[in-house]
């Protein structure tokens, strides 16, 4: 016989929570902000745990985040690492009979991520095969973070955001880039040379700097155009003196361009 013990992690009706969690928890960005709203429920979860004959089943309606989370933190309690912890997930999957599972740490990496559903694409072991994906929507730690920076730079704190661009004199209009990365933020603009009419690509301002758009290109030979920009707020003195350094480079490299160029110029 089981003893069925109901021990909530969360209070759907609380508005903060509803503005951060939208229906219930469904991802792990969300678990510190669960223990910072509800840590009178956690703890209540954890005695009962704690207060049980025998052994126990930790389960909620979906079987994932809710009680994804109380595991974590048990096994958190218990002197785990969090290599272990994560790679539970993967000990659960072999556990209930799944021949092959790989782990990606960093589902950023797309030739890492590319190789690995190669592989399992082209595996012989039977059965399905599980790839565990680890790394946090960019979306959602845009969100989580976002608060923390404006809080750094208004305190005059040294922040970096890194943005991702195409330069357009190397787009050559092809579009492969946006078909195959499914961005909302790689888009199309008006080509800036008048003696071309294809539409280059461009990163609009919602780009969150994942990077894929240009790891994509990369891992498939598609082009060269894509750049990386890091944007310093409150820089340094080094980073100042790095600036100017570049700028007395850049312009120096430009004049002899310039110079080089009147000898051609048609009349």
């Amino acid at each position: 016989a089981f003893d069925v013990v109901h021990a909530p992690t969360e209070d759907p009706g609380n508005s903060e929570f509803r503005g951060l969690c939208v229906p219930y928890l469904n991802d792990p960005a969300s678990y510190p902000d669960n223990a910072r709203i509800f840590p009178e429920k956690l703890a209540g979860v954890f005695k009962a745990v704690a207060a049980a004959r025998g052994g126990v089943v930790i389960h909620c309606s979906a079987g994932r985040d809710r009680s994804g989370m109380i595991a974590a933190m048990l096994q958190d309690l218990a002197g785990a690492g969090e290599d272990a912890i994560a790679g539970g997930y993967e000990r659960a999957v072999r556990g209930i009979g799944v021949k092959w599972a790989r782990t990606v740490t960093d589902t950023f990496d797309v030739s890492r991520m590319r190789d690995v559903l190669i592989e399992a694409l082209t595996s012989k072991d039977p059965g399905p095969k599980v790839v565990v994906a680890q790394s946090e929507c960019e979306l959602n730690k845009s969100r989580r973070t976002k608060p923390e920076k404006a809080r750094a730079i208004a305190e005059g704190k040294r922040v970096v955001r890194q943005r991702y661009g195409v330069d357009a004199d190397t787009c050559t209009g092809d579009h492969a880039c946006i078909r195959i990365s499914g961005c909302p933020s790689l888009t199309i603009k008006d080509n800036p040379d008048p003696m071309r009419t294809d539409p280059v690509a461009t990163v609009i301002d919602t780009c969150v700097g994942c990077g894929v758009c240009g790891a994509n290109a990369h891992a498939a030979s598609l082009c060269p155009s894509f750049y990386r920009v890091d944007v310093i707020t409150n820089p340094s003195i080094v980073d100042r003196a790095k600036l100017e350094a570049r700028n007395r480079v850049i312009t120096k490299l430009s004049d002899t361009i310039e110079a080089r160029a009147t000898n051609y110029e048609m009349v």
